[in-house]
């Protein structure tokens, strides 16, 4: 993939232009935002749950924090990167996803990504020219920064 500065270009009718590849701190802000919300949305169902079910079942006293989290883990990234090309870290931090073929990720590059993720070695930036992680590697996707055109 040619990621130049100014290229231009067109995502499921939407006119952007690219701002640059996205770097570590850029990858920073979108796991903090992300995480914040997948734990802040695993909160709300526990709640949910013990409420429905009885405090003296709430999933936090009886381990089922994890597989909440889980069950709101994956279809977050898939749904959000599947349909959007962005979670709400990625929204607020301006950046898509994208193939290197200049285009939307298909939905199997998209799953690879969000399986990839959680692991220890899914996380870290892979030293490159092109500042990607393994899950970026392995997918064959890039995160991007955009701007926007009217």
């Amino acid at each position: 993939m040619q990621v130049l500065d100014s290229a231009e270009i067109d995502i499921s009718g939407k006119h952007y232009k690219i701002d640059g590849l996205s770097n570590l701190m850029d990858r920073v802000r979108h796991c903090a935002v992300d995480v914040v919300t997948i734990i802040v949305l695993t909160h709300l169902v526990s709640e949910i749950i013990s409420y429905f079910v009885g405090v003296q079942h709430h999933p936090q006293r009886h381990g089922y924090f994890w597989i909440i989290f889980s069950c709101i883990y994956f279809p977050y990234y898939i749904l959000l990167e599947f349909f959007w090309l962005k979670t709400l870290g990625k929204f607020f931090n301006k950046t898509i996803v994208m193939n290197e073929n200049e285009r939307r990720p298909t939905f199997i590059q998209i799953l690879i990504r969000s399986i990839i993720r959680p692991t220890i070695l899914g996380t870290f930036l892979i030293e490159s020219n092109y500042n990607r992680t393994l899950h970026d590697l392995l997918s064959r996707t890039y995160t991007i920064r955009i701007k926007k055109l009217k």
